[in-house]
Order: C-alpha cells, then structure tokens, then sequence
C-alpha cells in the first residue's frame, strides 16, 4: 500500500506575511473565483479553492487538480508567495497578483517540510523525490521507486525511506543526500537511473 501524503499547512517555521485559508468550495458570493490556470475556468469546474488576503488584493483561486487526490496550501520558503498543492499539480502563488497562473510541476504525492534547510522535499508520482526552496526546484533524484515510498522521514542532512523494488517484490531502503540530492539504495536500477530515466530497457 502507498504511503499517504503528509501535510503540513502552515510549513511549520516558514513565515508568511499574507495570510491564505483552504475554502470548502467556490463562495456562493463576492467576486468569482479566479482559474488556474487559466483554461481551466471554461470547464466550470470546482477544484481546490484557496482564498489570498494580501494589500490591495483579496481573491479567491480555484485551482486545477492534478492526477493525484492530494491537497495543500503551503507557505513558500521565500515568505512570500504561496505554493498551492491541487490535486498534486503545484502552484507558486503571488498573492498580491489576482490573475490566473500556470502549473509549476506536477504529481506530488508526499511532502515533508524540513525546517533546517528552510525547503520542502516532496514526492513526485511515488517514484522520486525533489527539493523544493526559495529559488524553486533545486533537485531532483529523478526516479528511484518503481512504485511508491515508505517510512520517508528526514534525519539530519540526509532523507530515509524505502522504496518499492517490483523485480524484488519488497520494499529496499535508500538515503538521499539532502544538499546535493545525491541517492544510494533504493529500487533496483539500470546503471543511469539517477538522470531520471526509465527503470528498464523496455
């Protein structure tokens, strides 16, 4: 079975000067809500709905969802924007522009926050794991699962878990070096793995 995401929504330490809140659902009242991204309003759908309080611009996003069931709104580690988690797609949100933005990246299944660093690593599709800081994406392992993560958890300068091995049909544990995004262990692998190629010769 798949780890479940871990959420942390106010990212611990990192501090926000505006304020944001996840709604429930599209207000029935006020302005209309904003897509994101922007194609995504013709559809008329509700997705995941956050509501932005900055000076001079109080908005509402409804964001696309991605191909995951996992939501967040997390406080960005440069402390001023927003990255917002639909559905696995991610967002970096100005809250102090209401216009619609486009996906940043996509598939996260799992997050952790990791305060020392001031960034997150996040879980992209259940097959390799990214840093994610003020400047954006500042690795990625590219892909060392064939299918998921367990028992992920950072400790000190390095990331641990396990990672699922189908050739072994068991989980294979694994660290990943949390400055460089270097990798040892995991899944059972063709030699250039760590560029995030494909895990067989298929």
């Amino acid at each position: 079975m798949r780890p479940q995401l871990k959420r942390d929504p106010l990212a611990g330490d990192i501090k926000l000067s505006t304020p944001f809140r996840v709604l429930p659902g599209l207000p029935p009242y006020g302005a209309p809500a904003i897509p994101c991204p922007r194609h995504w309003g013709h559809r008329g759908g509700e997705g995941f709905v956050v509501a932005f309080n900055a000076p001079g611009a109080e908005w509402v996003g409804n964001f696309g969802r991605g191909l995951t069931n996992n939501d967040a709104a997390l406080a960005h580690p440069d402390g001023r924007r927003v990255l917002v988690i639909a559905g696995g797609a991610l967002y970096e949100v100005d809250p102090g522009r209401a216009e619609p933005i486009d996906v940043t990246d996509c598939c996260v299944t799992e997050i952790l926050h990791i305060p020392d660093l001031n960034c997150f690593v996040f879980a992209r599709n259940h097959v390799s794991l990214m840093r994610w800081d003020a400047d954006g994406k500042h690795w990625d392992t590219g892909r060392i699962s064939w299918d998921g993560f367990a028992k992920l958890r950072a400790d000190g300068d390095r990331i641990l878990g396990e990672a699922w091995s189908a050739p072994n049909d068991q989980w294979l544990p694994f660290e990943v070096d949390l400055k460089s995004g270097e990798t040892t262990g995991g899944a059972e692998q063709l030699p250039d793995y760590k560029k995030g190629r494909r895990l067989t010769s298929a």
